[in-house]
């Protein structure tokens, strides 16, 4: 076995010249997009939201739309896919909140302006009568 040899040795240290390294980022960096081969059953249900909401819009249930993608390959009950709606839902509505502004330090639990007056109680006496 030579010293470049580190198949076998998984403790073995490989060391690359840092030219080596600026040149495989460049190869990296060239790579054009890859199409996807597969999408996952939340990726479908993602890419068709708005089919699936026209569907229901036309009275159709999940469990008529999950049975039409059980048809076509995409294994995946109803309950799935109405969870997998709820949550692509929940998703939009997030990207869609303003970022919360940050938070004034409380002074007081009680507000206080300065017109208020302070308030006295008088007690009730029961007066015979």
């Amino acid at each position: 076995m030579t010293s470049e040899d580190t198949t076998n040795k998984p403790t073995a240290k490989l060391l690359v010249k840092p030219e080596k390294a600026v040149k495989i980022g460049k190869a990296l960096a060239a790579l054009p997009p890859k199409q996807k081969m597969h999408m996952t059953a939340y990726e479908v249900v993602a890419a068709n939201k708005a089919e699936f909401v026209a569907a229901q819009q036309d009275g159709y249930w999940f469990i008529d739309i999950a049975k039409i993608l059980n048809d076509e390959v995409v294994k995946i009950s109803a309950s799935t896919l109405a969870h997998y709606m709820r949550a692509l839902d929940a998703k939009s509505k997030l990207s869609r909140i303003a970022k919360p502004k940050a938070a004034e330090p409380a002074t007081s639990a009680v507000p206080v302006s300065p017109t208020t007056k302070p308030t006295t109680v008088t007690p009730i006496v029961d007066t015979p009568t």
